[in-house]
């Protein structure tokens, strides 16, 4: 989208529009936009005829003001402005879907960004794979890898993260499942997500989760009967984040 608009701005532009660059520093630059590379740098003609090349790092906003609406000033493109590397904090909430269950996740993870493609992080939180029936909260521990696509404001990412997710080892006289009591324990997780950043704070992503859990039952009305099942929960993702 923002490749586009500058795209446009430049096919646009004639000694009828002027551009006003914004830089971070405080200081307003007026001229003609002559190239724009979202990587490395804008060139730029003032109306005295001086070429100035600037950093697309220093620049804050750009916009431009035409004589047929001299009182309007458009937002002519933003510059690629998200930090490639340092740290990171991601917080996401997510819909866990699945063919005969449906649940609901909150994460969060931190890390640090070694380039704009990967960055390694761990994150936790609080899920709860069936919100229909009774099912206990699972607590995830993982490790997760991260990495965003193209260097514009708006760009796909991905997260693969794997670990394990820790639950409440004894429900007491709790009636489940055809009225046992149970104790339950966690298992591996493993995750991956696709989406979009847009902008430097939000995100929108989809992904698959797969989930291993342990119950231990007993009868409440019998307790020599007993026995232990284990699930696979499998279930596809869709959810909204917040990028720090």
């Amino acid at each position: 989208m923002a490749l586009m608009t500058v795209g446009a701005v430049l096919s646009a532009q004639s000694d009828d529009c002027r551009d006003y660059v914004f830089l971070k520093d405080g200081s307003l630059l007026k001229g003609k936009i002559t190239s724009y590379d979202f990587a490395t740098e804008l060139v730029m003609t003032t109306w005295s005829g001086l070429e100035m090349r600037i950093p697309v790092s220093g620049v804050s906003k750009i916009k431009q003001r035409c004589k047929d609406d001299p009182r309007r000033m458009r937002l002519s493109a933003a510059p690629y402005s998200f930090s490639d590397k340092g740290w990171y904090h991601a917080t996401r909430g997510t819909l866990l879907a699945g063919s005969s269950a449906s649940g609901i996740s909150l994460q969060h993870s931190s890390g640090v960004m070694i380039s704009r493609l990967f960055g390694l992080g761990v994150g936790t939180g609080i899920e709860q794979f069936n919100t229909g029936y009774y099912s206990p909260p699972n607590y995830p521990v993982y490790a997760e890898i991260r990495g965003y696509l193209l260097q514009r404001n708006v760009t796909p990412f991905y997260t693969l993260g794997a670990g394990y997710s820790f639950m409440p080892r004894q429900r007491n006289d709790v009636q489940i499942f055809d009225g046992n009591n149970s104790m339950w324990k966690g298992g591996y997780m493993l995750q991956g997500q696709i989406g979009y950043r847009i902008g430097n704070h939000f995100t929108v992503h989809g992904g698959v989760r797969l989930q291993r859990m342990t119950e231990e039952w007993t009868s409440s009305w019998l307790s020599s009967f007993y026995g232990t099942n284990t699930y696979l929960n499998k279930r596809f993702e869709l959810g909204i984040g917040l990028l720090l």
